[in-house]
């Protein structure tokens, strides 16, 4: 059994890279970290809701790329200067 509901909120995150290995996650809630990578999301294809606000995210491509695989993704997000 994998794991399919995962919050690191608030927790000085910089690296989200382990949970690609994640495949199975349907929720992921990552807000109010220090990410700015989130190009693995890419490879979470069963992403029903996705938490990323408060995070200074250089690179939106993979989150459209999610959208674009998955339109009924629930997406919480905030964009930053």
């Amino acid at each position: 059994k994998q794991l399919t509901k995962l919050s690191i909120e608030g927790c000085q995150i910089d690296d989200i890279t382990p949970l690609s290995r994640l495949r199975k996650l349907r929720e992921l809630h990552i807000a109010d970290n220090n990410i700015r990578d989130v190009s693995i999301l890419e490879n979470l294809p069963y992403l029903t809701s996705l938490t990323l606000k408060g995070n200074p995210i250089r690179d939106m491509t993979p989150i459209h790329k999610l959208c674009q695989q998955n339109p009924k993704l629930k997406l919480d997000i905030d964009l930053q200067d």
